[in-house]
């Protein structure tokens, strides 16, 4: 038992000046030798219970092999006594051993030493007559019964051996016949396979870090971990050891010399109740006093200096109150190193109760905000049509569940609006009842401002890029209106026809036109139109529009049942974004040589959870994934990321503006959607528009 620390310091302090040595020594001597004690009894309990577990899986089998045994000597003697042969008997137990895989055979061996009937498994698992009339006079499975009385016999195990059939090693378990009048019939031989032994012995090989073994109580090998290094068969090397201690107990625990390297060993056995067997973990004293050798060398280290400093205990105490002192300052600097942060940063520290009420704020921050000790949480947020993260922080508090980053406006002291971004822990206590929440938080008032001022710039920089383009694409389709209107003027003054002329400029026109009202459907503003749409009419409606322009060498393919949803958009810009995503797919396969492809549309289900949001930039919900693939020869991946810019076009400057993919994009985003792009360079193009689906309801009361 450790010394009381008090009282160990006071007599230490007491006898400083005349036996300091001998008593530091002492102390350390009895914590070297109560170590060494204590890893053994640790060591010695572990594997108790492990071999306590191993043997109780081991007798599970060994009762299911006695039961048929039993079976089989009441057949037997039921046999003598009605004059039945031996193979009636056995039919009416086999149906009992076949329930059991791990009964390899059963037989009857008369009082003579032969088998007079047995059955054992075949290559198919199923049991069928063995060998008879073989001699088992000399074999310990006969002879330890035949000098036995009714009385005095036991269940008896034999060697692991080969049974006949398939010749799977197998245990035999035996059991005497005797009748009314105590005279000997013969035995019941069970045959166990020995993998049920070992599967119950391997089924505990992680937690045994050493040799494991099963020994007939005569001290005969019977099974083992591989790491055993035994043989099946031989003695035990420690068997008197444990035969010795059996006598007194049917487990414990005791120190004895190694199975096959002569090291010390801690060997911890246990005894099956009612089985000739015994479970026996063996462990290197070694492995187990590892741990003590090294606190060993230490404390004799210690020792050593301890000796030459007799007041070496002083010195221990004075260093004791030191290292408190330190303790002390580095806890009172890290709370003034928190303190300062939280005082120079824009974050502020918040908890309440269970009633939602204020009852700590601190940093810095809580300057900007009116005073909020003692008032209900809800005070703090401010009203705005903004969007926010407040009804998200309200819905976690109802549910108690913990939130992270959350944005929420926020009065100031002044009464101004700002924002704070809060993350929080609900507080529980030790009987797991709510107690409020514990948070930090930082005011992003200014960060807010920063952003939307970045984002107006941003947006200017845009609108000059869409400007520059558009009068970029409609000074190029001027110049060839003012230059056939010039032609078709001076043909009409020679008298010749200025028609061509004019239908060149008039197509010019259509093209500007096109341009602009590209241009208005990628830039409008105001709320989005949407209405429930089933999108099979659409887009069919839509591929029936543009059959006419498909190439005799282009196949636009529709998998009509995938689009047998209802989804919320506008029909028009539906027709108008699939159209622009079917006449680039089939424009990409016409331009290839020699221009023969295929344009699939489809669609599938998709739940956007929580983890996708960002990826896809979309909130959280179904939809629907309207895919418009192509075989083209596809988009090179450095031009990937620049297929959405506005006036970006991979065609020839005449045949191109560059807006239809970014009409497609504006539209999608209107209606809560995304659009993605996928190619393998000259093999396919897949661009997915993500739609989302209208609820079941609307769906039942359109239909």
């Amino acid at each position: 038992m450790p010394f009381d620390r008090t009282a160990n310091l006071n007599t230490r302090v007491v006898l400083l000046g005349l036996a300091a040595i001998v008593v530091i020594m002492s102390a350390l001597l009895l914590r070297v030798v109560q170590t060494r004690s204590q890893g053994l009894d640790y060591a010695a309990q572990k594997y108790t219970e492990l071999a306590r577990t191993l043997e109780a899986g081991v007798s599970a089998t060994l009762q299911s092999a006695e039961l048929v045994a039993d079976f089989a000597v009441l057949a037997a003697i039921e046999s003598a006594k009605s004059g039945r042969s031996p193979e009636e008997a056995y039919r009416e137990f086999i149906a009992l051993a076949q329930r059991w895989p791990f009964i390899q055979s059963v037989g009857f061996i008369d009082a003579a030493g032969r088998i007079s009937t047995s059955v054992g498994r075949d290559v198919d698992g199923n049991l069928v007559p063995g060998p008879s009339a073989v001699d088992l006079t000399k074999r310990d499975t006969f002879t330890s019964h035949r000098d036995a009385t009714a009385a005095t016999d036991a269940l008896f195990l034999s060697e692991v051996r080969e049974g006949y059939n398939t010749g799977t090693p197998i245990l035999i378990m035996s059991k005497g016949i005797w009748s009314a009048d105590g005279r000997f019939l013969g035995i019941a031989a069970v045959g166990i396979r020995h993998d049920a032994i070992t599967d119950v012995f391997n089924a505990i090989a992680p937690a045994a870090d050493s040799s494991v073994t099963l020994v007939r109580a005569d001290g005969v090998l019977l099974a083992g971990l591989p790491a055993a290094r035994v043989r099946l068969g031989d003695p035990y090397p420690n068997a008197y050891l444990f035969r010795e201690a059996l006598k007194a107990s049917a487990e414990g625990a005791y120190d004895g010399p190694g199975i096959e390297d002569g090291l010390s060993r801690r060997v911890v056995y246990r005894a099956a109740p009612r089985y000739p067997v015994v479970v026996v973990i063996a462990t290197s004293l070694n492995e187990i006093l590892a741990e003590w050798r090294l606190s060993a060398i230490a404390s004799s280290i210690v020792g050593v200096l301890s000796s030459i400093a007799i007041a070496g205990l002083t010195w221990s105490l004075v260093q004791r109150i030191r290292a408190g002192q330190r303790s002390q300052d580095a806890l009172r600097e890290s709370e003034g190193r928190l303190r300062d942060m939280l005082e120079c940063s824009s974050d502020y520290m918040w908890e309440t109760d269970a009633n939602e009420q204020v009852i700590a704020f601190a940093g810095a921050a809580t300057e900007l905000y009116p005073p909020m000790i003692g008032r209900w949480g809800g005070d703090f947020a401010a009203s705005t049509s903004e969007p926010n993260d407040l009804p998200q922080l309200i819905e976690c508090v109802k549910a108690r569940k913990p939130y992270r980053n959350l944005v929420i406006p926020a009065l100031g002291r002044a009464g101004e609006l700002r924002w704070a971004r809060t993350s929080a822990n609900p507080k529980f206590d030790h009987n797991g009842v709510y107690a409020g929440y514990r948070g930090v938080g930082s005011d992003i008032t200014e960060v807010r401002k920063q952003q939307q001022l970045i984002e107006a710039q941003r947006k200017t920089e845009a609108l000059g890029r869409l400007a520059s383009g558009l009068a970029h694409e409609i000074n190029n389709l001027l110049q060839p209106i003012l230059i056939y209107s010039t032609s078709g003027a001076m043909a009409h003054d020679q008298r010749s026809d200025p028609r061509p002329f004019f239908g060149k400029i008039s197509r010019a026109a259509e093209q500007a036109s096109s341009i602009v009202r590209n241009v208005l459907t990628f830039t409008r503003r105001g709320m989005p139109k949407r209405e429930p749409v089933w999108l099979a009419g659409a887009v069919r409606e839509i591929v029936d529009l543009l059959s006419v322009r498909v190439p005799s060498g282009v196949r636009v393919t529709i998998d009509g049942a995938a689009l047998d949803r209802m989804v919320h958009v506008d029909r028009t810009g539906l027709g108008q974004a699939v159209g622009n995503l079917l006449t680039n797919g089939v424009e990409s396969i016409a331009g290839a040589k020699p221009g023969v492809g295929e344009v699939v549309v489809s669609a599938q289900d998709v739940s956007i959870g929580e983890a996708e949001t960002s990826a896809i930039n979309l909130r959280p919900g179904l939809y629907c994934r309207l895919t418009v693939t192509d075989n083209g020869p596809g988009i090179p991946r450095e031009r990937l990321g620049n297929v959405f810019d506005p006036f970006f076009t991979t065609k020839p400057q005449s045949q191109g503006t560059g807006l239809g993919l970014s009409v497609v994009e504006g539209l999608v985003k209107t209606w809560g959607g995304a659009v993605t792009v996928a190619s393998e360079p000259g093999r396919r193009t897949e661009f997915a528009i993500y739609l989302p689906q209208v609820e079941q309801q609307q769906v039942n009361a359109a239909q």
